[in-house]
């Protein structure tokens, strides 16, 4: 599967964003802190932030099994990645108010009669 057969599967709105950028990524050089992301001057080992595109892990796996570092994706577990994977691929039909009113009300007219004054419905 190459990547235009891949992209046809993904959600028009996702291929349509535009990428979060940050000013690591738009710096060019080495500076040596970033004021922008509460950066601690000091250097004492816990003053930056990990590096969040992998760059140096990537390039570490990508040699060792031989592939393109732009085809490595790291998450933060399998539950990330696959909750990445089901936003990227799958149509969320997320409901809007009216929708969660109605059901509510159809929930409501199914409780039998005196349920309510017992103490059965929530509040």
């Amino acid at each position: 599967m190459n990547t235009k057969d891949i992209e046809r599967l993904v959600r028009s709105e996702i291929l349509a964003m535009t990428p979060y950028s940050t000013a690591r990524d738009e710096c060019e050089g080495s500076p040596e802190i970033f004021l922008d992301a509460n950066e601690n001057p000091y250097d004492n080992g816990f003053n930056r932030y990990p590096d969040p595109h992998q760059k140096a892990l990537k390039r570490q796996i990508a040699k060792v099994k031989g592939i393109g570092e732009d085809r490595i994706f790291i998450g933060n577990g399998s539950d990330e990645a696959i909750d990445i994977i089901y936003r990227i691929f799958c149509c969320l039909d997320i409901p809007d108010i009216r929708d969660v009113q109605r059901s509510r009300r159809n929930q409501r007219d199914r409780i039998p009669q005196g349920a309510a004054n017992a103490g059965f419905l929530a509040r």
